[in-house]
């Protein structure tokens, strides 16, 4: 005999059971799940953090060897340099000049490189004058201020003191300021050592005009022992070591007063 339902019992109550059963499964299983994220999170965050992280980058010195080698341009360009007009005005004949991307001055001392020797300037622009018998040459180069300009043309004095033999051959000798107006200036003989007979001396003077150095230098040749240059070597093609420097200070004058304009 059927056993009467009880009242409480509806129809559906059971087929409700198994699913409130899955539920509470569902809950169990979720709630380890989340338990063992929290065990494995710190160190899957380590990892993670690991995997974006890049060490610091540093400066390759061979950028900066050839930032050196080729100034950047800026204010200084080639309308501030001499023309061959202003040349000729010194008494010298020249033709078109061609650029030059580093200073006509030996490497002194120890330093790996031109830009070295000139402590660093930010930019600089160049020009070699090509002539009958001699060759001009010319170098600006600007730097931050006016303190460290100074301080570049003190280290190139200091050095050719201190070091007035070249690596290359030939000296260089400090020969006290030039008289061609400017802040500051210094003049420069340097000789080759010769070759085959035949001695190069350039007479190069540097003028400091607030924050760049001008260079300009003078080379002649001669053969050796037929003048009154450097150790008696001879410096130029009339062998007259003054008329040399001064040739070379006309000139300088000539670019401080080009540089001058255009600035």
């Amino acid at each position: 005999m059927t056993q009467p339902r009880s009242p409480h019992e509806g129809p559906g109550s059971r087929s409700v059971v198994p699913w409130l059963a899955l539920a509470a499964c569902l809950v169990v299983a979720a709630g380890f799940a989340v338990w063992l994220l929290s065990i494995r999170d710190p160190m899957g965050s380590t990892e993670a953090a690991g995997a974006t992280t890049t060490a610091p980058t540093t400066a390759d010195p061979s950028d900066r060897v050839g930032a050196l080698d080729a100034p950047v341009a800026g204010t200084l360009t080639a309308e501030a340099l001499l023309t061959p007009a202003d040349v000729a005005d010194a008494g010298l004949t020249v033709g078109t000049p061609g650029a030059s991307d580093a200073p006509a001055f030996p490497v002194l001392c120890d330093a790996p490189d031109w830009g070295t020797q000139w402590s660093a300037p930010e930019q600089g622009v160049g020009q070699e004058y090509p002539g009958q018998g001699a060759v001009v040459s010319e170098y600006a180069a600007g730097y931050a201020d006016a303190t460290a300009a100074s301080a570049a043309l003190a280290r190139l004095t200091g050095d050719a003191v201190s070091c007035p033999d070249l690596s290359t051959g030939g000296s260089v000798q400090s020969t006290g300021p030039a008289t061609v107006g400017g802040d500051e200036s210094a003049i420069f003989v340097v000789d080759d050592g010769g070759h085959d007979g035949v001695i190069g001396v350039t007479w190069s003077v540097v003028v400091r005009s607030g924050d760049t150095l001008l260079l300009v230098g003078y080379t002649t040749e001669q053969q050796i022992g037929s003048g009154s240059g450097p150790g008696g070597e001879g410096d130029d093609s009339s062998g007259d070591s003054a008329g040399a420097r001064s040739t070379a200070e006309a000139l300088a004058s000539a670019a401080l007063d080009r540089f001058t304009t255009s600035n």
